[in-house]
């Protein structure tokens, strides 16, 4: 029986990247079944939409998004404060997961500044 993991392996891609996204679409297809009213937006697994090459950044990428140094980035990613994923010795971050823990950021933020006034 063959399977089709909907995964292409070109030039613009590792070895390393290819294995680690066909893995996380064998979890997605673990992980129950969860209502859109808990999925987030731009959760992977609710959106049941595939990884593209956009999705997945690099440490520089999301400093520069961020507008941080890079071993501020890959701090933050050791601390667990931005979730990120290690593919032998580098270390990617999915968009949707660090859009996700901003907004999180953001909104524990709004709410302890209400609460002090």
């Amino acid at each position: 029986m063959e399977v089709d993991w909907g995964l292409e392996l070109d030039e613009s891609r590792t070895w390393a990247t290819w294995r680690w996204m066909r893995q996380l679409k064998l979890s997605e297809a673990r992980e129950p079944e969860r209502d859109s009213a808990t999925a987030s937006a731009g959760s992977l697994a609710g959106g049941g939409r595939a990884l593209t090459r956009d999705d997945i950044l690099s440490a520089i990428e999301v400093a520069e998004l961020l507008q941080l140094r890079r071993s501020t980035v890959e701090d933050y990613a050791r601390r667990g404060v931005l979730p990120s994923i290690k593919l032998g010795r580098f270390r990617r971050f999915v968009r949707a997961d660090v859009e996700e823990t901003l907004q999180r950021l953001r909104n524990d933020a709004t709410r302890r500044r209400g609460e002090r006034t």
